[in-house]
C-alpha cells in the first residue's frame, strides 16, 4: 500500500453569520500500482584481499563479463517492481587471498558466500525474488 501524502489543512472560515465555521480536511490513502513504484536496487559486492582472475554477473538471462576486476569490487542494478522472477548469479575465479560475496536488495542481504586460501578457487552467488 503507498500513502501519497496530501498537505492537510484546517482553518476556520466567516459564515454569513460572521461566526467562524470549521474546515475539516481528510487524509487519503491510495494502493500504488506497479506502475507508480520505485525499482528494486539489486547489489553486487565483493571485498577481501583476493587476486580476481574473472568476474561475470547475471540478472535475468543476461550475462556481464567483468575484466579487469579488482576488489574491492561492486556494482548497483535497477530492477522493475513487475511482480516477475528475477534470477540473479555471480562467478568469481580467484587466486589465493580471501573473497566474501554478498547479494544484496533493497537494502537487505538475499544470499552470500565466501572462501580463500593459497591457490585458485571459484565463489558462486546465485538467487532469485519477486519483482
Amino acid at each position: 500500500m503507498t500513502v501519497v501524502p496530501i498537505l492537510l489543512l484546517t482553518a476556520c472560515s466567516t459564515g454569513t453569520s460572521g461566526v467562524p465555521v470549521p474546515v475539516r480536511s481528510h487524509q487519503v490513502t491510495t494502493v500504488g500500482t506497479t506502475a507508480t513504484r520505485q525499482p528494486h536496487i539489486l547489489v553486487f559486492s565483493a571485498t577481501g584481499d583476493a587476486t580476481v582472475q574473472s568476474l561475470n554477473y547475471m540478472l535475468d538471462g543476461r550475462t556481464i563479463t567483468v575484466s579487469p576486476a579488482t576488489l574491492p569490487w561492486r556494482v548497483s542494478l535497477s530492477v522493475p517492481w513487475d511482480g516477475a522472477r528475477h534470477t540473479y548469479s555471480v562467478t568469481m575465479n580467484t587466486a589465493s587471498g580471501d573473497v566474501q560475496l554478498l547479494a544484496i536488495l533493497d537494502g537487505s542481504v538475499l544470499t552470500q558466500t565466501g572462501g580463500g586460501g593459497t591457490g585458485s578457487g571459484t565463489e558462486d552467488l546465485s538467487g532469485d525474488f519477486a519483482g
